[in-house]
């Protein structure tokens, strides 16, 4: 008797694997281990990043967009009519510096929140005017930046001092 008793172990025939049958399993089971969302705050399929702020409200979450290229920082929000109220921009820089950003070009108020690289929030400008080429800082060094909708940071008491939890590369920041 050749093959296998009943049709439920067919499938590994050696015809089915002439077929390339075990080429096509094991590039199935691959692919399944390739997901382009990693979820617990990793970057999703849509580039987006999860940027958690410890309020004294409790935990808030936003999905931001990563500018961490000189140009992407360059950039910014520039010509953006709209933010959702969750949404954001994380500016990433190679080391820790003093920052100062403009609103030139970006016709929405946002809050700027800037961040050490210990993930500690040093300051944030709340509201910053629309289309303004005033600098807009805080005192000392921050390696991140984040912007949000103007008003954001006050609605959800968003201070100085607060713990920022969030992952870019392979690193937990």
């Amino acid at each position: 008797m050749r093959g296998f008793p009943n049709k439920r172990w067919q499938w590994m025939s050696p015809r089915w694997s002439k077929s390339g049958g075990w080429v096509l399993l094991i590039l199935s089971l691959w692919a399944l281990g390739c997901k382009s969302t990693v979820t617990d705050e990793r970057v999703t399929g849509d580039g987006l990043i999860p940027v958690t702020i410890e309020t004294s409200m409790g935990p808030v979450t936003f999905s931001a967009e990563l500018a961490d290229t000189p140009n992407e920082r360059a950039r910014g929000l520039m010509f953006r009519e709209s933010l959702a109220p969750r949404e954001a921009m994380l500016f990433v820089f190679p080391r820790e510096g003093p920052r100062s950003f403009w609103m030139k070009n970006v016709p929405i108020s946002l809050d700027i929140i800037f961040i050490t690289e210990d993930q500690l929030i040093l300051g944030v400008v709340h509201r910053a005017e629309p289309q303004s080429v005033r600098s807009q800082m805080v005192n000392g060094e921050s390696k991140y930046v984040l912007e949000v909708t103007g008003g954001t940071a006050e609605r959800l008491m968003i201070t100085k001092g607060q713990k920022v939890r969030f992952i870019v590369g392979e690193t937990e920041r």
